[in-house]
């Protein structure tokens, strides 16, 4: 069967038999024959939960693999309903394609580790557009199995910015190995194995290669005042470099990991961590001073029945908080009315410089004669209370719960038309969007 096939779900099986093992000795022990049948009887109900748990989430990928098969052989998908006809072919088309390659380009790097900037090149010719962006883990790229030249050629020819996560991968391991064996497997010890000097260490190692191969980077969800500076000494080189942070960086402290609850701890594991409230408005002031260029999400719309998987391992937490519904709100409220930035310092990163950046302009990102009319209207004056209930998003849980915010979204136009007004959202239809190349403003 496939539950005995999938090591995590084999990994929690083992335990729960060992965790009911020493609750039916102990239990013997100290409270003779009942207390010992309730402790057996509490094991299996962990077991049965384990097992629930693993299947719906078995369940839920073979759901999407099945939508996406249906929709390669040309039936009706309800998820994908909303794109317009002519879109829904090309989407059709573009994965059919990107699946043939992935596959082909997969067992050319099994032979050969150091052409992966061929893979990317190739892939991007096959869809007919350029590779204009890449997102990359800092690991990957600096993995030994690509040597020097390889690392060049893959940030130059991907015809676009790479944007890349910055941590210390091989220190992380370490102190999350040493974590472990000490016992502090709490969500506490989360930020604890990922400090942000790693992430710093990271940034000026990515900066430094990126400078001998003379091309510009992103830096993705950039969260803390040391790795800001490698930012600012990397520009002061002449360096082409963007940053990108998120609300829960200029918003949450890493003081939610402490709380006694794990479920409440949980709901806060991300990569990189929440950081210091120091780190915070080192980040306010740098969106002030146009040193950050983007402010997106890292949106991850886990549950938190999802989330309970590391209750006994924090390493096994899904990693990352849902944001995309209120990042727009929370860098109005805690940033234009606090008066931290301005109103068009807001559109800057959460417009302009993304349309820019990821070849959009002037398409998206500036209300102009030719562009597509995309305008949100905020009510400066209302005042809320964001809680999940209220959400659209799937997540059943928002790591902004309670929080007081000023300031409302009254409507939003897409396109020019009418796409919500006060909480509802209209039916309407998406287009399918062929960016261009990269804007690379900094040079």
């Amino acid at each position: 069967m496939w539950i005995f096939r999938n090591r995590e779900f084999t990994g929690q099986m083992i335990r729960s038999v060992a965790g009911t093992i020493v609750l039916i000795v102990a239990a013997e022990i100290l409270g003779g024959r009942n207390a010992a049948f309730a402790a057996f009887f509490c094991s299996i109900f962990w077991c049965i939960q384990h097992l629930w748990e693993m299947n719906r989430r078995y369940c839920e990928m073979r759901r999407f693999a099945g939508q996406i098969d249906e929709l390669l052989h040309g039936s009706d998908v309800p998820e994908f309903r909303h794109f317009r006809e002519g879109d829904l072919e090309i989407l059709r088309d573009e994965i059919s394609k990107m699946t043939i390659r992935l596959k082909e380009q997969s067992a050319l790097l099994k032979k050969d580790k150091t052409s992966l900037a061929d893979a990317l090149a190739d892939i991007s010719h096959q869809i007919r557009t350029p590779l204009t962006s890449l997102n990359i883990l800092l690991e990957r790229l600096k993995s030994p199995e690509l040597d020097i030249e390889t690392r060049r050629r893959l940030l130059r020819e991907a015809e676009g910015l790479v944007g890349v996560h910055c941590e210390n991968h091989g220190v992380i391991q370490a102190l999350t190995a040493q974590a472990r064996a000490e016992g502090r497997l709490s969500p506490a010890s989360h930020p604890r194995t990922r400090p942000a000097e790693l992430e710093a260490e990271a940034v000026g190692s990515l900066l430094r290669l990126a400078q001998v191969a003379d091309v510009p980077v992103v830096i993705v969800h950039l969260t803390s005042r040391a790795a800001l500076e490698e930012v600012r000494a990397a520009r002061k080189r002449g360096q082409r470099v963007y940053a990108e942070t998120c609300p829960q960086y200029l918003l949450l402290e890493a003081g939610r990991y402490d709380h006694p609850a794990y479920a409440e701890a949980a709901k806060y594991v991300c990569a990189p961590p929440l950081r210091r409230q120091e780190d915070q408005e080192a980040l306010w002031a740098a969106l002030r001073d146009g040193e950050i260029d983007t402010v997106a999400t890292d949106h991850c719309s886990f549950t938190t029945a999802q989330k309970r998987a590391g209750q006994y391992d924090f390493t096994k937490i899904p990693g990352g908080l849902p944001g995309v519904e209120h990042r727009g709100l929370l860098l109005y409220s805690a940033g234009v009315a606090a008066g931290r930035i301005t109103a068009a310092d807001m559109c800057r990163v959460l417009c302009e410089n993304p349309a820019r950046l990821y070849g959009c302009w002037p398409r998206k990102g500036t209300i102009a004669p030719g562009s597509d009319g995309d305008i949100v209207v905020i009510d400066p004056t209302a005042e809320g209370v964001i809680r999940a209930a209220d959400q659209l998003q799937r997540a059943d849980y928002t790591p902004y719960e309670g929080m007081a915010v000023r300031g409302a979204v009254e409507r939003v136009y897409l396109r020019g038309r009418l796409a919500a007004e006060r909480g509802a959202v209209y039916p309407g239809e998406g287009v399918f969007l062929a960016r261009g190349r990269s804007e690379d403003y900094r040079r």
